[in-house]
């Protein structure tokens, strides 16, 4: 239907950044980077404005900053000491989510296998008939999740604990949670008010779920008395 055998990528370039129609300015010539702004730099043939970056960064670093905070002052602590409670506890644990929060749980049951638990990411053929004493861990950041409710039900229904991160408690994912995790962060839920973070739609979430699975692993390996040493050798060589 009028297709000639080829397809076009259309550039997008970035605010801030100039281009011509291949997604790159030419040069800009010596005698003409005498004209540019005090904030311009030209770098290969792309301009870049740094006064219009630089508060970006600083608002992406401020909300950085209040994970940090979150995390020195101990808020929601409880909450994250019951889910390490919780799969210290486990016979089996799964994990899902779906998108890029999908991928940051992906690489929080890596870290648990080489921290020598029984874990599996819904979706592979391995995972066993869960059921008492197993838990199931759900990543709802907006706080609803289809796919992740039909699972819940099917694993409570046998008898399986369940665990919920979420920003939005009130939703109906997690109040299908025996273990909630709070995460006070944007998502898609909550991205398009004044005071939304320059980071678009979910990415402050995946973020900070990111930096708290991470210190989750830290915790659970000195309660499992694992080392460095013992996670690194449960590292696959088949790569």
């Amino acid at each position: 239907l009028g297709w000639s055998g080829h397809t076009t990528k259309r550039q997008h370039t970035p605010a801030g950044y100039g281009s011509n129609s291949l997604g790159r300015r030419p040069p800009v010539p010596p005698e003409a980077q005498g004209s540019m702004s005090g904030s311009e730099k030209d770098h290969g043939g792309i301009t870049v404005d740094h006064k219009q970056q630089l508060p970006r960064l600083r608002r992406i670093e401020g909300q950085v900053r209040g994970i940090q905070q979150m995390i020195e002052t101990e808020r929601y602590c409880v909450d994250v000491a019951h889910q390490i409670d919780a799969i210290i506890a486990a016979r089996h644990i799964a994990v899902y989510g779906c998108g890029r929060e999908g991928l940051a749980i992906k690489g929080f049951a890596m870290r648990l296998f080489h921290l020598g638990l029984d874990v599996h990411v819904l979706g592979d053929m391995t995972v066993p008939h869960f059921g008492k004493g197993d838990l199931l861990i759900v990543t709802a950041g907006t706080g609803h999740l289809n796919s992740g409710e039909a699972f819940i039900e099917v694993a409570r229904k046998d008898g399986a604990h369940i665990a919920v991160i979420t920003s939005q408690p009130d939703h109906s994912t997690p109040k299908l949670a025996d273990v909630l995790t709070i995460i006070p962060a944007q998502t898609m839920a909550n991205d398009q008010s004044a005071k939304a973070s320059v980071l678009p739609m979910g990415s402050m979430f995946e973020i900070a779920e990111t930096i708290l699975f991470e210190l989750i692993i830290l915790r659970l390996r000195d309660r499992l008395g694992e080392t460095a040493e013992t996670m690194r050798a449960r590292h696959t060589n088949l790569e």
